[in-house]
């Protein structure tokens, strides 16, 4: 049976149009719950060393930080949940705090291939088009080497309704403006007109989708380029791997990927309207895909 808190947790996350996350999450701290069980334990009273000790006996990297990463955010949602003048508020903050001292590992043991060349997205293009019925695929897969945007950004906020933050579209000036699921702001995004043929055939085709945030990954993820199996996250980590490479600004990079956090301090100042013209320069006249010739 699934713990009660972390139902509820799970439901949250639905509910703020996390559902990739939530499935994620689930299954982390399901097994985490399991562990406890079998210690005579549960979410409710685990101590800061249970965890500790869980998080060092999970032998990959990456799924240890997953796991901590889970159990930081449930832990945040608890004590959020409960109203401050209860007493299980300081009970509940404390244990969130104290799991602070459990650090996450390096994510890379080693180098190794996480990006594609232009030249390799020109060879995954050509696997796609040889596919049958692959036009909104070969669509999805130009637009997520084309922004690098996440999948759910690309599969759900890219709608222009039908969702809280809907992406605003300018069709003239192949222009918009799209939802940055993670530090919740809008972000500009353009593109040359050589991409406007598969920007509207994936836009269209969007609300056909029952599980957004997971449909293009669930048909690329048997594609191998070079070694890479291919992912959403590939796409994200080509986008920025490129830009750079082609040398341009960090900071029109952080702005297209969506990490740069508009309200963060350093950028109290910053009027966004005047720094558009210099991102649709880098995304419609000297984007990698272009400049390499892969479209």
């Amino acid at each position: 049976m699934i713990d009660t808190e972390l139902n509820k947790f799970i439901k949250h996350l639905t509910d703020s149009n996390r559902a990739p996350a939530a499935k994620t999450y689930l299954s982390v701290l399901s097994s985490f719950t399991s562990w406890l069980k079998d210690r005579n334990k549960t979410l409710s009273s685990f101590t800061t060393s249970d965890a500790d000790e869980y998080f060092r006996n999970i032998e990959n990297p990456n799924s240890a930080n997953m796991f901590l990463g889970s159990l930081k955010s449930f832990m945040a949602y608890k004590f959020m949940s409960i109203p401050a003048d209860d007493p299980r508020a300081v009970i509940e903050h404390q244990r969130y705090l104290q799991l602070s001292s459990i650090t996450a590992r390096p994510k890379r043991q080693k180098r190794e291939k996480v990006a594609l060349t232009p030249s390799e997205v020109g060879e995954l293009l050509d696997v796609i088009r040889k596919r049958k019925n692959n036009e909104v695929l070969l669509a999805g897969t130009m637009v997520a080497f084309l922004w690098g945007a996440r999948s759910l950004e690309q599969e759900y906020f890219m709608r222009p309704t039908g969702t809280k933050h809907p992406a605003e579209y300018r069709w003239d000036k192949n222009e918009m403006m799209l939802w940055t699921s993670k530090v919740h702001h809008m972000r500009f995004l353009a593109w040359n007109e050589k991409f406007t043929p598969y920007v509207k055939t994936w836009v269209k085709a969007l609300p056909t989708f029952t599980t957004p945030g997971e449909w293009l990954t669930k048909r690329l993820h048997t594609t191998d380029i070079s070694g890479v199996k291919i992912t959403s996250r590939v796409a994200r980590k080509s986008v920025q791997t490129n830009l750079r490479i082609d040398g341009v600004d960090e900071w029109i990079v952080d702005e297209v990927l969506g990490h740069e956090n508009k309200y963060s301090i350093a950028n109290t100042y910053v009027d966004f309207t005047m720094t558009e013209p210099v991102i649709k320069e880098a995304l419609v006249n000297n984007h990698y895909l272009l400049k390499h010739g892969v479209i």
